[in-house]
């Protein structure tokens, strides 16, 4: 691991016998070779570790580690810290990519030099089949990285995960947080308001697979709630460290966090932590003040006088 490649990809793997060929053959198929894999195998119970081997064997640029069963946070991290690569991508293990995806960054690395990359992807089903993606609605014209936080949104059609998220190495300023859910919406605001030159790509090449049989967001899961009121409490502790925009930009985002909790909460009425998931939503309601357009303001009116549990009621209806 001692030349440097332009890219590392780091691949977290956990019992995912069924995806990781088809994940692996899909990065060794890339028309651009400068790149080296790092493979994560977090105490996978299934072959998936056996695979791992097997890839490592045969590819002097492919390389596995074994650990003990950490989560996907620790087992990024554990990758970040060994790669050799110019620019981080993460991948999961099952997703995959389309055979032109380092040709795209490399148009655009070698054009821009940017510190930050934020690509558009691909939506697919188990299958393989029917893929699709966000429109982008792309910003323009964007003087900081604040700027470039508040642009990520529902309204330009730029939804953030950590694996459409590609960073330079020297750029890359923090870890992800062990032990938590949705470890991304902590991550990224970080990744963005902590580097300037950041550019968006809106030609997909990652294949983003969605409807999968135990994939973590399919499960109703009471932790994940209680992650994401860490998550907003870490994000706005972050923000009080900024300037007046980034501190704005990130505020906006718990903004968002928090509505997507509401919009949740009806989920968890069966739960015995209903009560208590609703009591601690209701003591952050103030956040809502910081989204961005009169709809936040009015789903606090809402909320304060119809009650947070009769408001997501009545949303899934």
């Amino acid at each position: 691991m001692n030349k440097t490649k332009k890219f590392s990809f780091i691949i977290p793997v956990y019992n995912m016998e069924k995806y990781l060929t088809e994940c692996l053959n899909s990065v060794l198929n890339q028309t651009v070779k400068d790149f080296e894999v790092i493979l994560i195998n977090d105490g996978s119970t299934d072959s998936s570790g056996e695979l791992c081997d097997q890839y490592s064997t045969k590819y002097d640029f492919v390389h596995t580690i074994h650990q003990e069963n950490q989560g996907l946070s620790e087992a990024r991290n554990a990758g970040i810290k060994l790669a050799n690569g110019e620019y981080i991508i993460l991948l999961d293990s099952d997703d995959f990519i389309r055979e032109n995806a380092l040709e795209i960054l490399s148009k655009i690395i070698d054009g821009k030099r940017p510190d930050v990359i934020i690509n558009n992807y691909y939506y697919t089903y188990d299958n393989g089949e029917h893929f699709y993606s966000n429109e982008w609605n792309t910003p323009t014209n964007l003087k900081c990285s604040g700027e470039v936080l508040m642009a990520c949104s529902s309204k330009n059609g730029i939804v953030l995960m950590a694996c459409c998220v590609v960073v330079k190495r020297e750029c890359l300023n923090v870890l992800f947080y062990p032990g938590i859910s949705h470890e991304d919406e902590l991550w990224i605001p970080q990744v963005i308001i902590g580097n300037s030159n950041i550019v968006f790509n809106t030609e997909p090449y990652y294949c983003y697979r969605i409807g999968r049989p135990g994939s973590i967001t399919q499960r109703v899961d009471v932790k994940k709630m209680f992650d994401k009121l860490f998550i907003i409490d870490e994000l706005m502790k972050i923000s009080k460290k900024q300037s007046r925009i980034d501190c704005y930009a990130i505020e906006q985002r718990c903004a968002r966090i928090l509505t997507g909790l509401i919009f949740e909460l009806n989920k968890y009425r069966i739960t015995n932590s209903y009560q208590n998931i609703a009591g601690e939503i209701r003591k952050r309601l103030w956040i809502l003040r910081f989204g961005d357009g009169m709809r936040y303001k009015a789903l606090l009116v809402l909320c304060v006088f119809l009650g947070v549990k009769n408001v997501s009621f009545v949303w899934n209806k």
